[in-house]
């Protein structure tokens, strides 16, 4: 089993070396890069993880591993992939010693999103440091969601001393930013800077979801007994059992998922809820809820658990409802799908929301109102009614085609 699953390492033909973080976001941002190079220039993609759950979220995610399975290979490192010590060091020594190889002879990339910014990994950067790149792990940026997330205590302003010494840890040659606002943009001991902004939208990436998004509706569907011309409520289901700074029970979290769903329940019968979970989600306590608001509604929801991606849900989806801000909305801004952040937010976190602009990606904002949320879910609608989705057009800025070629050159 262990030397089947580093037969990969053995093929001929030239491939990249991308090691992911332990969450879907890093696949889902450097996919459309993958697979452009794919198509492009016939240059295949091992990926590795870590963590077992990643691994199961993209068997379950069928856009992500459609995107794995044409593109290349998903490797299993670690405990994830052997729980016997000895096993999974002898794996780990063979696979880096297998990678240092490749690297020196076969002149091949790594794209990594913080794992070899330690050892034992870092001694591969040592073998190649030119051919290493470090990549953001998000194809969206929000200055809004930057700002809140400081202000409600996640992460702090950068300094000059705090970048320095982010930027002498680094262990890359070259930085790929999909949006343009991620910090080792800065650094000045990094050679190469690529920007590849509006990854989700480059041509490659498009035409893979126009060729696939109508079958994996179908499927799924026909899995939860859905005409085939159905239009349905996307609902973004954050961190629920993980409590956050100004809600340590989890309490006022639990609340706004059970009143979203008992107003999204006064529509279900016709427009379909598909809940759309976090990877780190306790399912448990999500089915808790919903048979309280099944019981207050006379089993009044109508929903289905859904593993697609938020760019194919958006396909069908009259609007998209969360209770926090998410980058996740920016799939359906894009797509022109009206989108509802159903707060959960103290005094204190609403003060600091009245000092910022909206994002623009957020259609209503209502915090614990249910009311307003009702109010907020027709006006949705009404919108949807009278023009339907039109998607965002984004326009190509000057050279951005001239700086994707110039990294996708890089790569090879």
């Amino acid at each position: 089993m262990l030397f089947k699953n580093l037969k990969h390492l053995f093929c001929k033909g030239k491939c990249q070396h991308i090691f992911l973080k332990d969450k879907l976001i890093s696949l889902d941002a450097v996919a459309p890069l993958t697979l452009e190079i794919y198509q492009r220039k016939g240059v295949r993609s091992i990926y590795y993880t870590f963590d077992t759950q990643l691994k199961t979220v993209i068997e379950d995610n069928i856009v992500l591993r459609d995107v794995i399975n044409i593109t290349g290979k998903l490797l299993v490192l670690g405990r994830a992939f052997s729980n016997n010590k000895t096993i999974y060091r002898v794996y780990g020594g063979l696979l880096i010693t297998l990678l240092a190889i490749r690297l020196l002879v076969k002149k091949e990339k790594i794209i990594h999103f913080g794992y070899l910014n330690d050892w034992p990994f870092k001694f591969l950067y040592y073998c190649a440091p030119n051919r290493v790149f470090i990549a953001e792990r998000t194809s969206y940026h929000s200055d809004f969601v930057s700002r809140i997330a400081i202000k409600n205590g996640y992460g702090s302003v950068e300094t000059k001393e705090s970048l320095k010494k982010k930027c002498n840890h680094i262990a890359a040659h070259s930085v790929i930013s999909f949006t343009g606002h991620f910090g080792f943009l800065k650094c000045s001991n990094i050679d190469n800077k690529f920007i590849y902004k509006n990854s989700r939208y480059n041509a490659y990436w498009k035409c893979f979801l126009e060729d696939n998004s109508q079958r994996y509706i179908a499927e799924e569907f026909i899995l939860h007994g859905l005409e085939s011309n159905s239009k349905i409520v996307t609902y973004i289901v954050g961190h629920v059992g993980c409590p956050t700074r100004y809600d340590d029970t989890s309490f006022d979290r639990n609340l706004a998922i059970y009143e979203t769903l008992v107003e999204l329940s006064k529509i279900s019968k016709k427009l379909p809820i598909a809940i759309k979970m976090h990877i780190h989600a306790d399912i448990n306590i999500m089915n808790a809820i919903i048979k309280k608001v099944n019981e207050k509604t006379n089993n009044g929801l109508r929903y289905f658990y859904t593993k697609l991606h938020p760019l194919v849900l958006a396909e069908r989806s009259v609007f998209a409802i969360s209770n926090n801000i998410s980058t996740t909305f920016y799939d359906f801004y894009f797509k022109g799908v009206q989108t509802i952040e159903y707060g959960f937010h103290d005094k204190s976190m609403m003060e600091i929301r009245a000092t910022e602009k909206l994002d623009e990606s957020v259609s209503f904002f209502v915090n614990l109102d249910q009311n307003e949320l009702e109010n907020s879910i027709n006006n949705a609608i009404n919108k949807y009614k009278e023009s339907e989705n039109k998607p965002v057009v984004i326009k190509e800025e000057t050279g951005q085609q001239t700086e994707l070629d110039s990294l996708i050159k890089a790569l090879l």
